[in-house]
């Protein structure tokens, strides 16, 4: 028995669930190395590239999450609000948590941030 236990399978075979041995699809990118590096090393990152080849990149395939907003929403000229429309929120000072959770729900609003500030507001 070796060291780690028993072995199942043979050297060299591929196991069935080893998707990194497995033959690449062929979205994989192409092997590429970085210039000017020192003797050897190019090679190195091709062969590592050739044996573990790097996935290949997918386009975004996600729809808009605001289909009506213009393009241009955010900039000094087109159609939509200006550069105003992006000012930043100014968090409250002192201990006021109402104030404090209202400016991270106006940042990032989520149901955990509503419920909390629910919470607060009817204390």
């Amino acid at each position: 028995m070796a060291s780690g236990g028993e072995r199942s399978g043979r050297p060299g075979a591929q196991y069935g669930q080893r998707s990194d041995l497995q033959a690449q699809p062929r979205t994989a990118q192409p092997v590429r190395v970085a210039p000017g590096q020192q003797y050897g090393r190019a090679e190195a990152q091709r062969e590592a590239q050739r044996s573990i080849p790097l996935p290949g990149q997918k386009p975004f395939a996600r729809p808009t999450e605001r289909p009506d907003e213009p393009i241009t929403a955010g900039l000094p000229i087109g159609a939509g609000p200006g550069p105003e429309a992006l000012a930043p929120i100014v968090a409250p000072r002192g201990d006021d948590v109402v104030a404090a959770l209202r400016a991270a729900y106006q940042l990032a609003p989520s149901d955990d941030l509503l419920d909390l500030l629910i919470a607060e507001s009817l204390r």
